[in-house]
């Protein structure tokens, strides 16, 4: 489409503004991601407070997403010739959805916050991967990143506390090592297992062969929850 003269953006500015005007909630909300990633906020003065204004818009306006915050990390560098530790951004702010305010709550952001510890990086970046994969309808690849996740957070309790694994260790062997070194009782084996179990019977990281898989909404919202609320119940248990 071709603007008249009158009707076209006088600025760089206003074209950016009528271009979120006019488009799809998606692209709207892809934008409001790549304000961080391109750091266009660096001249507030609190980065954190950004965050929670944009939550407290959503919240007024009772829309179903949540902004997650910066996910930081200390690394060791040089500087002039002395020891110094940087600030990296190891994830920066994403738009996931909230259809329930309790589950949300009690579940996904309180395993979020949990998660942005740096030693659960990659489980980090993994749940929020299948937060991501969620809000964009993608369910196949939604269940893999929560089972990759809910693994990770395994490995690292593995690890944490000592505990002899195997890298490639599954859920199910993994579980069971926690639960015997922990005092876990078995019983809360099958509920656990089932973020892999839907992983494996569902998502992509399998192949389909002469069935093609199909992962409704409806499941993957369980599993995003049940992931948050596994991971919670493992380190609270163990660490």
């Amino acid at each position: 489409m071709i603007l008249a003269p009158d009707n076209r953006p006088a600025n760089e500015v206003e074209d950016i503004l009528q271009y979120l005007e006019n488009c799809d909630s998606t692209h709207f909300l892809d934008f409001v991601e790549y304000i961080f990633q391109v750091d266009a906020s660096k001249h507030l003065p609190s980065k954190s407070e950004f965050v929670d204004s944009i939550n407290s818009f959503f919240d007024i306006d009772d829309l179903p997403y949540y902004l997650t915050d910066y996910v930081q990390t200390e690394e060791p560098g040089m500087y002039r010739g002395s020891p110094v530790k940087y600030i990296k951004v190891s994830a920066y702010p994403q738009v996931i959805l909230k259809e329930s305010q309790l589950v949300h709550s009690e579940a996904v952001k309180p395993a979020l916050k949990l998660l942005t510890d740096p030693a659960f990086l990659s489980a980090n970046n993994e749940f929020l991967e299948a937060l991501e994969d969620y809000r964009k309808r993608d369910y196949g690849d939604c269940l893999t990143k929560c089972g990759s996740a809910f693994e990770s957070v395994m490995k690292i309790i593995c690890e944490k506390r000592k505990w002899q694994y195997d890298q490639k260790d599954a859920a199910a062997s993994l579980l069971k090592t926690i639960i015997s070194e922990s005092n876990l009782e078995p019983f809360f084996t099958d509920p656990l297992l089932i973020v892999g179990t839907i992983r494996n019977r569902l998502s992509k990281s399998h192949g389909a062969g002469a069935a093609k898989k199909q992962a409704p909404q409806h499941i993957a919202h369980y599993t995003i929850n049940s992931t948050a609320a596994a991971i919670l119940l493992l380190v609270e248990e163990t660490l």
